[in-house]
């Protein structure tokens, strides 16, 4: 027990709360929350790591004894306390030990629990999803004074961009801008890219019209060993490091100079002497200053994975269409809503800029040359997806939505594989593979049929698509092979790496999975590219290894993974236990196991880097470690 006490202390040292810039904290300790005549009272844990590097102006102090001076103080001013960590679950599981009159606490960091609400003692502990894209709920009784030990029902919540605004939140935005509605604008370019100039003419038009949005502009480029670098080369990063001086020299101006550059033939040097700036105190800023501003830019962009120019994020999401003013606008007018003070061009907008934007139920929408909508009904006709029962992944979710945008007016039904229609459908079709969907015959008088045609064949009673068209996740023809589980991998996939190690790491898990490699092209022919020749010959070790060592086979992985697809693999042999000569000769004996395995991922329709195999029947396509685990878990 002293040496976990001694390790949680260390875990606790790693960690921090309250941001503090110049000595003053930039945020409340707490927030007070009152529903229904009950005061909940809020704070919130953040994680040690700076948003740059070397920001030095921000520091960051340990979380417990931060929260300590400031929890009497909570417990007097509320009846329940709420605490929101980005500290990791083991941490945040720690702060229910040291805090046991902390009613809730929200953990940003899920490692292990699959859970979305378990209870530490009697505090709830919440989860968020990988990457945020699930938040959990949970019902329970809250009264002044009380609140139930159980949880009624909980679960998980999806979150994108298909759901609704949470009304709370936009409440608070539109408080933040003032009357007008706010928006957040974040525009990425390389500042040599033609398109990202093109793009940054339309943004500054648009950003003139609304005072009251924040918008930002951020330069695209990679970091490496703290070396900033740009796509078009050093002297595009130096370019850039000459605007950045002028924002931070000349902020009021900043805006001027943005639509000055963005000109046609504009050149940095030109627009600095044209609206008189001091030259030699830009260039001196950019000297001192200047690598470190850009580097933090190009940080930002690789953390966001942006890496096309332009890029338009608003309120933190992707704009998919073109950066052009006129859209800009819409989309700011749109958010403005009833008793907010809308700028009379609002009013002016058109109703559209493309055909599809013009959407309604069972009709085909067209955008007309005045900027108005016009409808037309489209052709009725039946569309069946056969699924399974229960799958892990449900690929026909993204296929019923495109069907649906393609033909509004199409009948859609899903149907499972044990209902009576499903079994019928078994027997009337045979598909190898689930998935299956079954178009009606009036598909071929819909407006968007010849969009589709060429994916289409001809079955009884209507279409279906054709093979390698849509993905696949269940496979009812093949034997079902209780409590297996078969994880294939690309032996030269990065991202495996870790996923590899969990399984190599966890005896338990060693034992439920088995682990195949991934091919890209047939063996059969000529290695397209030297990484597929490569990747070939350690599929057929791994393949030669599991069958005939399968005891050393992790052992060997094991090792692999220290420095996958070496060259001197023949070491992580050595210290698998395994006689090098032996190996070679079953090498050279079972050669023809990789095209056997070939012929198994074509049946599997396998082209990931990473997919589960279940039970034999069964594939869920794997991103990294906490989606093994779940499928897992799933899975048996």
């Amino acid at each position: 027990m002293a040496c976990e006490s001694r390790r949680r202390r260390r875990l606790a040292a790693r960690f921090s709360k309250l941001l503090f810039i110049r000595g003053k904290s930039i945020v409340p300790s707490y927030r007070i929350v009152v529903k229904d005549g009950i005061r909940f009272a809020v704070t919130a844990l953040a994680s040690p790591e700076r948003l740059f590097p070397r920001d030095d102006s921000c520091v960051v102090l340990p979380p417990f004894s931060s929260v300590r001076k400031i929890w009497k103080e909570m417990v007097r001013a509320s009846d329940f306390r709420i605490i929101l960590s980005h500290l990791g679950e083991e941490m945040t599981t720690m702060l229910a030990d040291s805090f046991p009159d902390c009613d809730i606490l929200v953990n940003g960091h899920r490692r292990i629990s699959q859970s979305p609400v378990t209870m530490k003692g009697k505090t709830l502990v919440m989860q968020f999803g990988y990457e945020g894209k699930k938040l959990s709920f949970a019902r329970t009784i809250f009264s002044k004074g009380h609140h139930s030990a159980g949880v009624e029902k909980s679960g998980w919540l999806s979150v994108g961009p298909s759901g609704a605004a949470d009304s709370a939140v936009g409440t608070v935005l539109a408080a933040k801008g003032g009357a007008e509605a706010r928006g957040v604008y974040d525009l990425y370019i390389m500042g040599q890219c033609p398109y990202g100039r093109a793009a940054l003419r339309e943004f500054i038009e648009f950003v003139k019209k609304f005072a009251g949005i924040e918008w930002n502009v951020w330069f695209i480029g990679t970091v490496t060993d703290d070396s900033p670098s740009s796509l078009h080369g050093g002297e595009e990063a130096k370019d850039e490091m000459s605007w950045l001086a002028v924002k931070a020299l000349y902020p009021g101006r900043w805006l001027d100079f943005l639509a000055a550059r963005s000109g046609e033939g504009a050149t940095t040097v030109s627009v600095i002497s044209k609206m008189r700036l001091d030259s030699a105190s830009i260039a001196a800023w950019a000297r001192v200053s200047g690598r470190q501003a850009v580097a933090d830019h190009y940080r930002r962009s690789m953390r966001l994975n942006i890496q096309a120019s332009p890029t338009l994020l608003i309120n933190n999401t992707l704009f998919e269409k073109a950066v052009e003013r006129r859209r800009l606008v819409k989309t700011q007018c749109l958010m403005i809503r009833e008793g907010m003070t809308k700028p009379s061009f609002c009013d002016s907008v058109p109703e559209c800029f493309d055909d599809k934007e013009c959407r309604k139920k069972g009709a085909i929408g067209r955008c007309l040359p005045a900027g108005t909508c016009g409808y037309t009904p489209d052709v009725q006709f039946s569309f069946i997806a056969l699924v399974a029962d229960s799958t892990v992944q449900h690929p026909e979710k993204s296929v019923i939505a495109t069907t649906e945008e393609l033909f509004p007016n199409a009948s859609l039904e899903t149907v499972t594989l044990a209902s009576a229609k499903g079994r019928m459908m078994m027997k009337t079709y045979a598909p190898l593979s689930l998935p299956f969907y079954l178009f009606g015959n009036g598909i071929a008088k819909a407006y968007n049929y010849l969009r589709v045609e060429s994916g289409l064949i001809g079955v009884a009673n209507g279409f279906t698509f054709k093979d390698g068209i849509t993905p696949k996740n269940y496979f009812p023809q093949r034997e079902r092979t209780a409590h297996t589980l078969v994880l294939f991998v690309d032996p030269l996939f990065s991202g495996a790496v870790q996923v590899i190690g969990a399984v190599c790491a966890d005896t338990l898990l060693a034992k439920k999975v088995r682990i195949a490699p991934v091919l890209y092209a047939d063996p059969e022919t000529a290695a397209p590219a030297v990484d597929e020749k490569i990747r070939r010959e350690e599929a057929l070790r791994w393949l030669v290894m599991d069958s005939l060592h399968h005891d050393n086979y992790v052992k060997y992985l094991a090792r692999f993974i220290q420095d996958p697809g070496s060259s001197y693999w023949f070491i992580n042999l050595s210290a698998s236990g395994i006689a090098q000569d032996i190996f070679i000769r079953h090498i050279h004996e079972q050669a023809a196991r990789l095209s056997d395995h070939w012929r198994l991922l074509t049946a599997l329709g396998i082209k990931n880097p990473m997919t589960l195999l279940m039970e034999n029947r069964q594939i869920a396509v794997i991103q990294n470690e906490a989606e093994l685990t779940a499928a897992v878990n799933a899975g048996m």
